[in-house]
């Protein structure tokens, strides 16, 4: 005898009924309770040990993982940023579960520098960012102002392959004087400053917050124990520098060194952000923000890059195109309503 559709609904409904009766909660097939999910594993690759974005991307991960109820991430340190844009470009394989700490310079740099047999590689997406820095050069001598006058000068940089040191470079060979000065190379800021400061280097490498000016803690310690002098690019200059390394431009007001400072001082701005392929899922990336942007606060708690955050600058500080943006991205900033210039 052939059951009909209202037979066969009244037998389903008899059959819950008595189960719910006896106190038997019913599972049907491919239903998760409220709240359940697989959990969700995603490593970050960082920087150096000590280095700003090496704690920061710890940070990321420990608040993921104490927030977030089904990513679990663990970061790990990195050589740096070059090598970890170098990661996903050589291995496709971690391209689906890996966020990198990266800047905005290093997918044009990946392709000046990388070698005959290396892939292409275009498909890293900007995920939400870091920090960054308006970049330019101190000098404690009053006869060493301008560009012109660091000639023959000995200049105290980052590693030889930070993106810093590589943005410094630009400013000199921009300025025609590449060739014609001592170059000196350390590990972070405070190797260079504590040179300029001791006599051992005639200039070195500087930053400031490119949205408060702020400067970083040891600038504000060398300019609070004499006069430091501020050298960087001009507008045409600078400008030059932005279209070769996409990075922005701005100048940092008069007397944030101090009153003697009566200029501003051109500087470009790098920033520093976490990336992911375009084959991370799109609501993993969706996430990984949400939970930074809900936790911004705390980013403070774990170093001073944290402090700088804030909801309204949390992606980009400078119109980027639409398409550097992972989707995912897109998708929480507009969601939650934060607006970004595109070009």
């Amino acid at each position: 005898m052939r059951c009909t559709k209202k037979f066969r609904l009244g037998y389903f409904l008899c059959i819950l009924a008595s189960l719910m009766l006896f106190g038997v909660t019913p599972i049907f097939p491919q239903t998760q309770k409220s709240g359940s999910h697989e959990q969700v594993k995603i490593n970050i690759l960082a920087s150096a040990s000590g280095a700003g974005a090496y704690v920061m991307s710890f940070a990321l991960a420990d608040i993921i993982n104490k927030n977030h109820p089904w990513l679990r991430a663990e970061a790990v340190e990195s050589p740096g940023a070059e090598v970890n844009y170098k990661n996903l470009a050589l291995k496709p394989e971690l391209r689906a579960n890996t966020i990198v700490f990266i800047t905005w310079m290093h997918p044009p740099l990946y392709n000046d520098l990388k070698k005959k047999d290396d892939p292409d590689y275009t498909t890293c997406r900007f995920i939400t960012r870091i920090g960054g820095g308006a970049v330019f050069f101190i000098a404690r001598d009053p006869n060493i102002k301008k560009p012109h006058e660091l000639v023959g000068k000995s200049i105290h940089l980052l590693a030889r392959t930070s993106s810093m040191t590589i943005l410094a470079k630009s400013y000199l060979e921009t300025w025609g004087i590449l060739d014609k000065v001592k170059l000196l190379y350390g590990a972070g800021f405070k190797s260079g400053h504590d040179a300029l400061m001791d006599g051992l280097a005639d200039a070195c490498l500087t930053y400031v917050n490119p949205v408060t000016y702020a400067p970083i803690p040891i600038l504000r310690q060398a300019a609070a124990t004499r006069d430091v002098y501020g050298i960087g690019p001009n507008e045409d200059d600078g400008e030059a520098v932005s279209r070769r390394w996409s990075v922005g431009y701005t100048k940092v007001p008069s007397r944030i060194l101090g009153d003697h400072q009566t200029d501003p001082i051109g500087a470009n701005v790098t920033e520093m952000g976490w990336w992911a392929d375009v084959t991370m899922d799109d609501s993993i990336v969706y996430d990984v923000i949400k939970t930074a942007y809900e936790n911004i606060e705390k980013f403070g708690d774990y170093h001073v890059l944290g402090k700088t955050l804030d909801r309204k600058t949390i992606g980009s500080l400078m119109p980027r195109p639409k398409e550097s943006y992972h989707p995912g991205a897109l998708k929480f900033f507009g969601d939650f309503g934060i607006k970004k210039k595109f070009r």
